[in-house]
Order: structure tokens, then C-alpha cells, then sequence
């Protein structure tokens, strides 16, 4: 994995400390629409590493100074930081197994992965359909390289 996806995934992390109720597909949503104009689906796979950072770092500049939202864990919307770590380490693998692809690519992908029947963009995506689609396209890649 390169330095600057290293970098996103350490600098997500320090976000979601801030808006815990974020999916992961919100967020990248979020980000993604600082870096460009658009539709954020189809711009997130067209926004390089580079500059998908660059909007990451300039989010969590803007909110410098912010207080981690407490954590009500009666509260059904927050999102686990273990699921979200998981997401990295998913992204991580998927990475190595796909370098060539963007950050952004790769979670539009793994998005399409997820949707089956629904009409999902990136924002929407639940996180553990966001995972099970993760894990069965490198279950079906580990698969395909044992048989092969």
C-alpha cells in the first residue's frame, strides 16, 4: 500500500473520533465533495490519492479544536471504530491485491460489490454490506489463486 493511502486511513480514523454516527461511505462522500464539483459517485473513483487527501487534512483543519462527540453507547447510530478499523484492514488487502486502482476507486467498487438490489450510491452503503462485499471479492480472489 502506498504512503498517501496510509495516510488517508490514519487521518479517517482521526475523523471518525469526531462524528462517530459517520458510515464509512458517508464520510468518504463528504470528503470527496470538497475535492470536486459534482456527483460524488462518480467523481470519488476520478479524485487521486493526492487529492483525496488533501480534502481529508483540510476537513479535520477546519474542525481543529473540536471535541470528540461523546460516545452515548445506548444510541443505536454510532458506528464501532472496530468496524471502521476493520474497513481499513479490508482496504489495506484490497489494496496490495488491486495497486493500481485509486482510493476512491477501490471504494466505488467495492460499493457496486455491495449493492446487489438496492440502488445504492457511496453515502448509503451500510458498513457491514460495505465489508461482506470486501471479504466475499477477496474470498473469491484467494479462491481463483488456489485453483489457478
Amino acid at each position: 500500500m502506498t504512503p498517501t493511502r496510509q495516510e488517508i486511513l490514519e487521518r479517517m480514523a482521526d475523523f471518525i473520533a469526531l462524528f462517530p454516527t459517520f458510515r464509512f461511505g458517508q464520510a468518504v462522500s463528504n470528503f470527496c465533495s470538497l475535492g470536486w464539483e459534482g456527483d460524488a459517485d462518480h467523481a470519488i473513483g476520478q479524485i487521486d490519492d493526492e487529492a483525496y487527501l488533501a480534502s481529508l487534512e483540510h476537513l479535520l483543519a477546519f474542525n481543529a479544536g473540536r471535541e470528540p462527540a461523546p460516545r452515548d453507547m445506548s444510541h443505536d447510530d454510532y458506528y464501532d471504530a472496530q468496524t471502521w478499523h476493520g474497513i481499513f484492514d479490508l482496504i489495506r488487502e484490497l489494496s496490495e491485491l488491486h495497486p493500481s486502482w485509486r482510493f476512491g476507486q477501490l471504494v466505488g467498487q467495492v460499493t457496486e460489490w455491495a449493492r446487489d438490489e438496492r440502488d445504492w450510491g457511496i453515502y448509503d452503503v451500510e458498513d457491514t454490506d460495505f465489508v461482506a462485499a470486501a471479504r466475499r471479492h477477496l474470498d473469491e480472489h484467494r479462491h481463483v489463486s488456489r485453483a489457478s
